[in-house]
Protein backbone atom coordinates (compact mmCIF):
# COMPACT_ATOMS: atom_id res chain seq x y z
CA UNK A 1 0.00 0.00 0.00
CA UNK A 2 1.34 3.44 -0.81
CA UNK A 3 2.58 5.41 2.20
CA UNK A 4 0.10 8.25 1.60
CA UNK A 5 -2.83 5.85 1.47
CA UNK A 6 -1.63 4.11 4.60
CA UNK A 7 -1.17 7.42 6.45
CA UNK A 8 -4.69 8.48 5.42
CA UNK A 9 -6.12 5.17 6.59
CA UNK A 10 -4.34 5.40 9.94
CA UNK A 11 -5.61 8.95 10.43
CA UNK A 12 -9.18 7.88 9.72
CA UNK A 13 -8.81 4.87 11.96
CA UNK A 14 -7.64 7.03 14.84
CA UNK A 15 -10.46 9.50 14.29
CA UNK A 16 -12.98 6.70 14.24
CA UNK A 17 -11.71 4.94 17.32
CA UNK A 18 -10.90 7.84 19.60
CA UNK A 19 -13.83 10.15 18.98
CA UNK A 20 -17.49 9.44 19.28
CA UNK A 21 -18.29 11.66 16.30
CA UNK A 22 -21.40 11.62 14.15
CA UNK A 23 -21.91 9.71 10.98
CA UNK A 24 -24.28 9.86 8.04
CA UNK A 25 -26.30 7.07 9.62
CA UNK A 26 -27.92 7.86 12.93
CA UNK A 27 -28.29 5.34 15.71
CA UNK A 28 -30.86 6.55 18.22
CA UNK A 29 -30.49 5.73 21.90
CA UNK A 30 -33.82 5.76 23.78
CA UNK A 31 -33.90 8.47 26.50
CA UNK A 32 -34.20 5.92 29.31
CA UNK A 33 -30.91 4.32 28.19
CA UNK A 34 -28.96 7.57 27.96
CA UNK A 35 -26.66 8.85 30.68
CA UNK A 36 -28.29 11.13 33.24
CA UNK A 37 -26.63 14.33 32.07
CA UNK A 38 -27.71 15.38 28.59
CA UNK A 39 -24.33 16.98 27.96
CA UNK A 40 -22.69 13.55 28.39
CA UNK A 41 -24.84 11.92 25.72
CA UNK A 42 -23.02 10.66 22.66
CA UNK A 43 -26.09 11.70 20.65
CA UNK A 44 -25.08 15.35 21.06
CA UNK A 45 -22.28 14.91 18.49
CA UNK A 46 -19.86 16.90 20.58
CA UNK A 47 -17.34 14.07 20.97
CA UNK A 48 -18.46 13.36 24.54
CA UNK A 49 -17.45 9.96 25.84
CA UNK A 50 -20.40 7.54 25.78
CA UNK A 51 -21.24 6.30 29.27
CA UNK A 52 -24.16 3.90 29.22
CA UNK A 53 -24.05 0.57 27.42
CA UNK A 54 -26.67 1.88 24.97
CA UNK A 55 -24.52 4.94 24.20
CA UNK A 56 -21.45 2.74 23.85
CA UNK A 57 -23.32 0.46 21.44
CA UNK A 58 -24.43 3.47 19.38
CA UNK A 59 -20.82 4.72 19.36
CA UNK A 60 -19.63 1.28 18.19
CA UNK A 61 -22.17 1.31 15.35
CA UNK A 62 -20.94 4.76 14.32
CA UNK A 63 -17.38 3.48 14.10
CA UNK A 64 -18.06 0.53 11.83
CA UNK A 65 -20.40 2.44 9.52
CA UNK A 66 -17.40 4.27 7.99
CA UNK A 67 -15.79 1.05 6.78
CA UNK A 68 -17.50 0.75 3.35
CA UNK A 69 -16.67 4.33 2.36
CA UNK A 70 -13.09 4.00 3.56
CA UNK A 71 -12.47 0.70 1.79
CA UNK A 72 -14.03 2.07 -1.41
CA UNK A 73 -11.75 5.12 -1.28
CA UNK A 74 -8.71 2.92 -0.69
CA UNK A 75 -9.75 0.71 -3.60
CA UNK A 76 -9.87 3.74 -5.89
CA UNK A 77 -6.37 4.66 -4.70
CA UNK A 78 -4.99 1.24 -5.58
CA UNK A 79 -5.00 -0.65 -2.29
CA UNK A 80 -5.31 -4.40 -2.70
CA UNK A 81 -8.43 -6.20 -1.52
CA UNK A 82 -6.36 -7.97 1.15
CA UNK A 83 -5.02 -4.64 2.47
CA UNK A 84 -8.54 -3.23 2.57
CA UNK A 85 -9.86 -6.33 4.36
CA UNK A 86 -7.12 -6.09 6.99
CA UNK A 87 -7.92 -2.42 7.57
CA UNK A 88 -11.67 -3.11 7.77
CA UNK A 89 -11.01 -5.88 10.27
CA UNK A 90 -8.70 -3.63 12.30
CA UNK A 91 -11.22 -0.78 12.51
CA UNK A 92 -13.93 -3.11 13.75
CA UNK A 93 -11.67 -4.96 16.17
CA UNK A 94 -10.33 -1.75 17.70
CA UNK A 95 -13.87 -0.41 18.04
CA UNK A 96 -14.88 -3.64 19.80
CA UNK A 97 -11.96 -3.43 22.23
CA UNK A 98 -12.45 0.28 22.95
CA UNK A 99 -16.19 -0.22 23.49
CA UNK A 100 -15.42 -2.91 26.05
CA UNK A 101 -12.96 -0.60 27.75
CA UNK A 102 -15.73 2.01 28.06
CA UNK A 103 -18.33 -0.39 29.47
CA UNK A 104 -19.00 0.43 33.13
CA UNK A 105 -19.91 -3.12 34.20
CA UNK A 106 -16.81 -5.31 33.95
CA UNK A 107 -18.91 -8.43 34.66
CA UNK A 108 -20.76 -7.75 31.39
CA UNK A 109 -17.42 -7.38 29.62
CA UNK A 110 -16.36 -10.74 31.02
CA UNK A 111 -19.58 -12.33 29.73
CA UNK A 112 -18.81 -10.95 26.25
CA UNK A 113 -15.26 -12.30 26.48
CA UNK A 114 -16.59 -15.74 27.47
CA UNK A 115 -19.07 -15.64 24.58
CA UNK A 116 -16.28 -14.75 22.15
CA UNK A 117 -14.02 -17.46 23.53
CA UNK A 118 -16.76 -20.02 22.98
CA UNK A 119 -17.74 -18.71 19.53
CA UNK A 120 -14.34 -17.74 18.09
CA UNK A 121 -11.75 -19.41 20.32
CA UNK A 122 -10.49 -15.96 21.34
CA UNK A 123 -11.82 -13.77 24.18
CA UNK A 124 -11.35 -10.64 22.07
CA UNK A 125 -13.46 -11.80 19.14
CA UNK A 126 -12.46 -13.31 15.82
CA UNK A 127 -8.92 -12.89 14.55
CA UNK A 128 -8.25 -11.99 10.93
CA UNK A 129 -6.94 -15.54 10.38
CA UNK A 130 -10.16 -16.94 11.85
CA UNK A 131 -12.26 -14.90 9.39
CA UNK A 132 -10.11 -16.04 6.45
CA UNK A 133 -10.47 -19.68 7.54
CA UNK A 134 -14.25 -19.38 8.03
CA UNK A 135 -14.67 -17.90 4.56
CA UNK A 136 -12.52 -20.66 3.07
CA UNK A 137 -14.77 -23.21 4.80
CA UNK A 138 -17.71 -21.54 3.02
CA UNK A 139 -15.97 -22.33 -0.26
CA UNK A 140 -14.64 -18.86 -1.01
CA UNK A 141 -11.25 -18.50 -2.67
CA UNK A 142 -8.78 -15.73 -3.44
CA UNK A 143 -10.08 -12.17 -3.36
CA UNK A 144 -13.62 -13.36 -2.59
CA UNK A 145 -12.42 -14.24 0.91
CA UNK A 146 -11.25 -10.67 1.51
CA UNK A 147 -14.33 -9.12 -0.10
CA UNK A 148 -16.49 -11.14 2.32
CA UNK A 149 -14.45 -9.84 5.27
CA UNK A 150 -14.88 -6.26 4.05
CA UNK A 151 -18.62 -6.75 3.55
CA UNK A 152 -19.17 -8.31 6.97
CA UNK A 153 -16.99 -5.78 8.81
CA UNK A 154 -19.67 -3.08 8.76
CA UNK A 155 -22.55 -5.38 9.73
CA UNK A 156 -23.54 -5.17 13.36
CA UNK A 157 -25.67 -7.50 15.43
CA UNK A 158 -29.36 -6.67 15.28
CA UNK A 159 -29.75 -8.72 18.48
CA UNK A 160 -27.30 -6.58 20.45
CA UNK A 161 -28.67 -3.37 18.96
CA UNK A 162 -32.20 -4.38 20.00
CA UNK A 163 -30.96 -5.34 23.45
CA UNK A 164 -29.95 -1.73 24.00
CA UNK A 165 -32.93 -0.21 22.20
CA UNK A 166 -30.80 0.99 19.29
CA UNK A 167 -32.68 1.61 16.07
CA UNK A 168 -30.81 2.25 12.86
CA UNK A 169 -32.35 4.99 10.78
CA UNK A 170 -32.05 5.03 7.02
CA UNK A 171 -29.36 6.99 5.20
CA UNK A 172 -30.15 10.63 4.61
Amino acid sequence: MKKSIFAFAVLLLNLAIFTSGCSFISFQVPPEKQSRKAEDSCQSCDNAIPQTNAEIRAWYNQQVVIIPALTEQLSQEGASVEERAKLAYDIRHRARMYARLLMPDKDEVELLRQRDMKKYGNPDGPTFAYLVEKNQEKGLKGDAIYEAIIESSSRTSAEYNARFGIKQESKQ
